[in-house]
């Protein structure tokens, strides 16, 4: 009955895990003979580490990261040294890294269930990426708009005589007509989309 009842609990520690809309991995971390962190073993995954690497389970199950990702150890996320950090001193991390091999941000969590071992839960936030990049782009156009009808508003009041008025308040307009184009841009890109 104990084997039965023990069946039924890891079914479920399954499920749950396959269906987390996060990415889920196990890890035993390997060390050199330095004792550094130089590779990992793939020990567990759930369907959403699937979907968001590419790596299929397997293909990966109990294989090294460096058989299966080549190149992996010269990726400047240093993958490798990180998940080799939370496994050996139980301190757990959350970053945020961007992944050549994949070409996507991913949020990270790492934690040490028990020591050698990295457990991993991550989420892809590419998106979430391209709108703050796409926002910071805006910001800094809408800037340099108000900066120019903040110019030509000084020279207006610094040459309030000058023959040159008619072409500073033409580029005060201009000015203000892409500032608004920039605004409403802007707030179409922030509206939530429909589902």
């Amino acid at each position: 009955m104990k084997a039965v009842t023990g069946q039924r609990d890891e079914e479920k520690i399954r499920s749950f895990f396959d269906n987390l809309p996060e990415g889920f991995a196990y890890h035993r971390i390997i060390l050199d003979i330095k004792r550094k962190p130089c590779d990992y073993v793939f020990l567990e995954m759930n369907r959403m580490f699937e979907k968001l690497t590419g790596l299929k389970r397997k293909d990966t199950i109990g294989k090294r990261v460096t058989e299966v990702i080549p190149g992996i150890e010269k990726d400047p996320a240093d993958w490798i040294r990180k998940y080799g950090k939370v496994a050996l001193s139980g301190k757990p991390v959350q970053f945020e890294s961007y992944s050549k091999t994949r070409k996507r941000w991913f949020c990270i969590s790492a934690f040490s269930p028990r020591k050698g071992y990295c457990a991993v839960i991550f989420s892809d936030i590419t998106d979430c990426k391209r709108s703050q990049e796409e926002s910071r782009a805006a910001s800094h156009e809408l800037r340099n708009s108000l900066a120019a009808i903040a110019m030509a508003a000084v020279n207006i009041k610094r040459k309030a005589k000058n023959p040159d008025i008619d072409t500073h308040l033409v580029n005060i307009e201009k000015k203000i007509t892409e500032s608004d184009q920039i605004i409403n841009n802007l707030l179409v890109h922030l509206r939530p989309k429909a589902p």
